[in-house]
């Protein structure tokens, strides 16, 4: 597990979820001009959609129904101000979580209105003529109440892009001019009160195309997309006794997604995705046999309705589906003496009313001394078809599969915290979108190959409070198809980061930067992104004046000229990535 707080995102300028994952051992992200894309372990095969990490808030999954994505961009559900801290949980965990919890987990714990204690307006000013501005009202009573309210707003007209495969006079020359724009509103509230919490979220985004995905008309503003996602939960959280322990949760999700596509001979496609989904779950956690700490817990949702809607001048095409998900699932963790932990997991899905799948994760925890800890991991996970797989896939695709075993030692010294881990991984049924037999310009899913992958990871950290804090870490990892034993897309073999924090004036002014390596990558035509270095630098201060806090950043400080993969609806098979750019930002606390 890797954990960021509020004041690591502060100190290091981060814009998004995206930002902060960049910066993780073993993770990187990759972008098409519209969405972020997150790998770890060497698979982020293009057109994932992030559909094999599992996010959740305050424990509430928020990958949306229909693609199964989560989202890390500026299209993220909530602001970073909103975030008081982010865990990074690396391997399966589909044996507590079920769907889509397949290579990692991003838990993300929001603030309490006692961590806010009034009200804190921020803006930024940033390149690209980028703006934003959020407002938050937090307290907590004495009467136990605890509440929560923010709202906010982004903006950004966008760069000229230019792009060689569309250099001819009748695209511009290449040019992008316009439909690089992006803008976004969101909406959070948090009420607690004694043993019940009421949280709902809103976002909705819209950005433009630049790429021309999909056959676009080149330098069209109105290629853009939509992407709506809300949810409201109320749950339960209570300590029965002093060996049992409840937690209840009702919930309703929420998502939509329109876009408009410009297709050549003003052929307009206007597509449009809607799932609603009602759910709720009961978790039971109990100590009292001894030396044991018992899980058990039931899920049961209704994607009550889920919609997908295709219109062009052709024709169109639709679909209207309804599904019931079940889940049960067990967990003990067995201390069999003193420095010998067991944890094992099982849990059974019963998943979209067509799949079932049962997944186990055990992992042994020796303690032979009081700062060593080894760790031996076994875990399988699955990633079921997204309703969008399904109705755009050939034939009937069932769930992917993963296994993993991992070995872990971590070593605790006196101002530093070393972690070793080596992993094997095997990939099964894993769904593609290849050009189909009869019309090549249409992209079909299918369940379609294997994978094996090994590797290790090293990271080195420091965590000193007024002192300089920071880590190294570095990433070997080998990943090949396992019929052809070729490397898979976009999977570099090495990565290595380097996060550096550093007060310059008694815990108010702070300069950090962080260094990304990525080696080449295959792209899906079999040429290779160049491996690049990429930095940025962040100047922070708080409480210079009463109750302001600033920060100024540079992003890729040497204007490092990279590019990720192109995706397959992408012309592009490299798509080059912003160069050296800015952030400003003040936040005031009343």
């Amino acid at each position: 597990v890797t954990i960021y707080t509020s004041g690591d995102i502060r100190k290091y300028g981060f814009r998004t979820i995206g930002d902060l994952l960049k910066t993780v051992m073993g993770f990187y992200v990759s972008y098409d001009r519209i969405y972020q894309y997150l790998g770890t372990r060497g698979f982020n095969l293009q057109d994932d959609l992030n559909d094999r990490f599992l996010m959740l808030v305050d424990g509430h999954k928020i990958n949306d129904y229909y693609f199964g994505q989560a989202y890390i961009g500026t299209d993220a559900l909530l602001d970073l101000d909103l975030i008081d801290k982010i865990e990074i949980i690396r391997g399966p965990g589909s044996s507590l979580y079920g769907n889509n919890a397949f290579l990692g987990i991003i838990n993300i714990i929001t603030r309490n209105g006692r961590d806010i204690s009034g009200a804190e307006l921020s803006g930024s000013v940033a390149s690209f003529q980028t703006y934003s501005e959020i407002g938050t009202y937090g307290k907590n009573f004495d009467n136990g109440l605890d509440i929560v309210f923010s709202a906010s707003g982004y903006k950004s007209r966008g760069q000229n892009l230019f792009f060689k495969e569309f250099d001819t006079p009748e695209s511009n020359n290449g040019i992008a001019g316009n439909g690089d724009s992006d803008r976004n509103r969101r909406y959070f509230s948090k009420i607690k009160f004694n043993d019940f919490t009421l949280e709902s979220a809103y976002v909705s985004r819209t950005r433009g195309m630049p790429a021309a995905p999909y056959n676009d008309v080149f330098n069209n503003p109105d290629n853009k997309g939509t992407d709506t996602r809300s949810f409201v939960e109320l749950k339960y959280d209570k300590a029965l006794s002093e060996t049992w322990l409840v937690m209840g949760r009702a919930y309703y999700d929420y998502y939509n997604n329109a876009a408009i596509f410009i297709h050549p001979n003003r052929d307009i496609e206007k597509y449009l995705a809607t799932s609603k989904l009602y759910g709720s779950e009961i978790k039971l956690v109990n100590t009292s046999i001894d030396r044991n700490k018992l899980i058990f817990g039931v899920e049961y949702d209704s994607e009550d309705r889920v919609t997908s809607d295709s219109y062009t001048y052709e024709g169109s095409q639709n679909s209207d589906n309804r599904y019931y998900n079940g889940a049960v699932y067990a967990q003990d963790e067995f201390r069999i003496s003193d420095n010998l932990l067991l944890n094992a997991g099982l849990r059974y899905d019963y998943y979209k009313s067509l799949h079932s799948t049962l997944n186990p994760r055990i992992s042994l925890i020796y303690k032979p001394s009081e700062n060593t800890n080894i760790k031996l991991i076994y875990g399988t996970a699955f990633r079921a078809p997204s309703e969008y797989e399904t109705i755009y896939g050939f034939g009937k695709l069932t769930p992917e599969t993963i296994t993993m075993y991992e070995l872990v030692v971590e070593r605790h010294f006196r101002e530093f915290t070393a972690t070793f881990s080596t992993f094997v991984y095997k990939v099964e049924k894993i769904i593609e979108w290849v050009p189909d037999a009869v019309n090549p310009a249409i992209l079909d899913a299918i369940n379609e190959d294997t994978a094996h992958a090994k590797g290790f990871e090293f990271e080195i950290s420091r965590k000193l409070i007024g002192s300089i804090d920071g880590s190294f870490s570095y990433t070997y990892q080998d990943n090949k198809d396992s019929d052809t034993r070729s490397i898979l897309t976009n999977s570099p073999r090495h990565l290595a980061k380097l996060n550096l924090t550093m007060p310059v004036s008694k815990d108010k002014i702070f300069v950090s930067a962080d260094t990304q390596f990525t080696s080449s990558r295959k792209t899906l035509q079999g040429n290779y992104a160049e491996g690049y270095f990429m930095s940025n630098l962040t100047l922070y201060s708080r409480n210079i004046v009463k109750g302001l806090e600033a920060s100024a950043s540079i992003y890729n400080i040497f204007n490092k000229k990279y590019s990720d993969p192109g995706l397959a609806e992408n012309v592009q098979d490299l798509i080059e990535q912003d160069g050296r750019n800015f952030r400003v930002k003040l936040t005031y606390r009343f």
